[in-house]
């Protein structure tokens, strides 16, 4: 089974099934929906036994065929792509490969991206379940991500689209040890790697290889209020240079926070830091 079907139609149709499917059945199928591929429709059917609701959509069918899938999980994978077409096709070994342009294969580079920027701010200490992973926010028009130990914060953005299509918007917290665990994923053979979630999880899969990941069912800090707005100071360094002098000045830094003292003058940047147990070093730039 091979098919083109827009988003927000497939969105639609699934959002249908999802009041009937049973969540909690003894009999997994019924979990599932069946989809049917044939005469320009994709069919879909979803039953507890006792109600059973049919729809359909059109769609472009390029392979006619039927399957079952998860119904609750294809909803959230659906509703997590842009609003694209999406392309499903059955695969060999009876899994659906579920594509919407490029966006799975642009997304995880950029995740990659994300979590190499923010990972670091991540806290270690176990008991601080909120901040113990990165806010991921996925928006029309950017995407997000935002970790914090309390005493630092490190926040990066990347737009993406033209922000005129107002698709699903997704905001998880990922835990640190799946941030780790996506720095390792490599695209598969074809370039394409599936990302979604479902009620509970967080999930890539990249060619033979999935990841699974339990996102953390706590309220992430409001951390716009720490950031400052309407900032009319603006420094403008040699990147190489204070990069250089802050990892000059760290070697006498406090072990603990690695904290470094920031003084502004006209034309001057001076970067301090003290440690009580050994030495102060000054550098200016």
């Amino acid at each position: 089974m091979e098919l083109t079907v827009a988003r927000v139609d497939l969105q639609k149709e699934l959002q249908l099934c999802q009041g009937v499917v049973e969540k909690r059945s003894t009999i997994p199928i019924l979990s599932n929906v069946l989809l049917k591929a044939a005469d320009d429709r994709l069919q879909i059917a979803a039953t507890d036994l006792d109600v059973t609701i049919l729809s359909s959509c059109a769609a472009k069918i390029t392979t006619p065929g039927g399957a079952t899938i998860e119904a609750k999980r294809l909803f959230d994978v659906v509703r997590s792509l842009p609003d694209e077409d999406v392309r499903m096709t059955m695969q060999e070994n009876n899994s659906m490969l579920i594509e919407s342009g490029t966006a799975k294969f642009r997304l995880l580079g950029l995740l990659k991206t994300m979590v190499a920027k923010v990972k670091f701010a991540i806290t270690h200490e176990e008991t601080r379940f909120q901040l113990n992973g990165a806010l991921l926010k996925v928006q029309s028009s950017k995407m997000e991500m935002v970790a914090t130990d309390g005493h630092r914060m490190a926040l990066v953005t990347f737009p993406q689209g033209n922000g005129k299509k107002k698709g699903h918007e997704l905001t998880i917290l990922v835990p640190r040890k799946a941030l780790e665990e996506i720095l390792r994923l490599e695209p598969g053979e074809d370039g394409t790697v599936k990302f979604g979630v479902s009620e509970n999880h967080l999930f890539f899969e990249a060619g033979d290889r999935r990841l699974l990941a339990r996102m953390i069912d706590v309220n992430f800090p409001n951390y716009m209020e720490v950031i400052a707005r309407d900032n009319d100071r603006h420094v403008m360094v040699d990147r190489e240079r204070l990069l250089s002098t802050i990892r000059r000045i760290s070697l006498v830094a406090n072990e603990r926070t690695r904290a470094v003292r920031f003084d502004f003058a006209p034309g001057k940047l001076t970067v301090s830091s003290t440690n009580p147990s050994s030495s102060d070093s000054t550098r200016r730039t």
